[in-house]
Formats: C-alpha cells, structure tokens, sequence
C-alpha cells in the first residue's frame, strides 16, 4: 500500500494497521533514518539492548557474500542467494512490531517479498500454529534455553514469528511449520514483492503480521544499500 509522501504520521499508522505495510516513494530522502523512525514511532535502542555486539540502532544492509559475514548473519549463511521469509529478531521473546527498510543506494532487481502470516494459518489452520513451539538456535547470555511459541499476544494483539535460521523447531506443529515454509513457493494473492530503486524510497512493514524476504543479488547490484531500524509502536 502506498501512502502519500505529505500524509502525516497517522495515515501510516492507519494504513499499517489495515494493511500490515506501507511504501513511500523518495520520502524526505534528506533526512537521516533515525529522525524518520523517530518522527512516526518509538525507535528500538538496539544498541543499548544488546551492548557489546557491535550493532547499531541503525543497520546498513548491503549484500556481502558468504565469507565476508558472520554465521550469526543471514548473509553469513545465504551470501548474496534468496533469503528465506522470516520474521526479523524473531528468536526475541517479543520480536519488534515494525521495521523501516530506508533506501540509500537502490535496485530495481532485488526485490523484497512479503508474505501475510495468515496465509500460513489458512495452509496448516490456526489451532497448529498456536501448538507450534520452537528455541532460538543460540542460548542466551546467561547460557540458558527457553522455549518460544510461534504465535504470541500482547494485550489484544496477536503476532505470529518465524526464522528457519535462528529458531529450532521443538515439537511436531512447528515441524509441519518448517516442512510447509521449506518447500511452499507461495505465489498467491497473500504475497507482494517490491523493489526499493531510489534514495528515500521506504517500507514500513509489520513484523508480527508479515514474513519477509529478499531476492537474490546479481554481481551487478552488489552496492545496494538500505538502512533498517525497529519501532516498538508508532505514533498515531
């Protein structure tokens, strides 16, 4: 769903919520990502939650191949190949509701798929997913393990989390989960694929209602750059 580049902060709220997200076509593109972020929500501080990794409130996001990253990054593991749909930190006890994809150096050849969780519950019924439990693939800090249900509440609001990645699946139901997104193409009216090509250009997404993905990477597009940060809420 586009939005007009003059709406104000509550007509994205609006369109998130009816939609789980929003595009912007080169949005104040002279403005940093963080005022963006800040201007429509409440910005996760990244960097204080998690001191000492070394990542920042805002992340670049550029392709790098697989001996260029780390095994604790998707990059580390797909290189410049498809990444998988997945929910972003989602081996967090509550994943953040939103992310902002920021274009700073676009291409009209990678593109990002999206996909409504709820196709999944249409594939496998709800009462599955809710017995659906999985483990983030590295302990915590304090070197404990603690199982996390693939679909979550807070207050009146349900979210739905997956990553084949950085989650273990612990029981039958969230086996199926794995089986069904391993080999499930999901070209259908639930998915939606674009392409941020210019400085500005932005994607708001709702990362409790959709699964996203990013598509392979030519050799040519290798200075794609987008900046992320996460919001907890956004202003309405």
């Amino acid at each position: 769903m586009n939005v007009e580049n003059s709406s104000p902060q509550h007509n994205i709220a609006m369109h998130l919520h009816q939609n789980g997200y929003v595009t912007l076509t080169k949005w104040l593109s002279d403005q940093t990502t963080i005022d963006i972020g800040r201007s429509i929500g409440n910005v996760v501080n990244v960097q204080a939650l998690l001191p000492g990794s070394g990542i920042p409130t805002v992340q670049t996001l550029s392709p790098r191949l697989t001996s260029e990253s780390s095994s604790n990054r998707y990059s580390g593991t797909y290189g410049i190949n498809d990444f998988p749909l997945h929910t972003d930190l989602a081996h967090w006890v509550q994943p953040p509701r939103y992310l902002i994809l920021r274009c700073r150096s676009g291409s009209a050849i990678v593109t990002t798929k999206l996909l409504r969780s709820s196709a999944l519950a249409s594939t496998l019924g709800t009462a599955t997913l809710r017995r659906a439990w999985v483990r983030p693939r590295h302990p915590s800090r304090n070197g404990k393990q603690c199982l996390l249900p693939l679909m979550f509440s807070r207050g009146n609001t349900c979210g739905f989390r997956w990553d084949p990645l950085f989650l273990i699946p612990m029981n039958g139901a969230s086996r199926q989960v794995a089986d069904v997104m391993s080999v499930k193409d999901w070209k259908e009216a639930n998915s939606v694929t674009l392409a941020l090509t210019s400085p500005g250009d932005t994607l708001i997404i709702d990362n409790w209602c959709f699964l996203h993905g990013r598509s392979n990477v030519p050799i040519t597009e290798l200075g794609r750059r987008i900046e992320r940060v996460y919001l907890s809420e956004l202003y309405t």
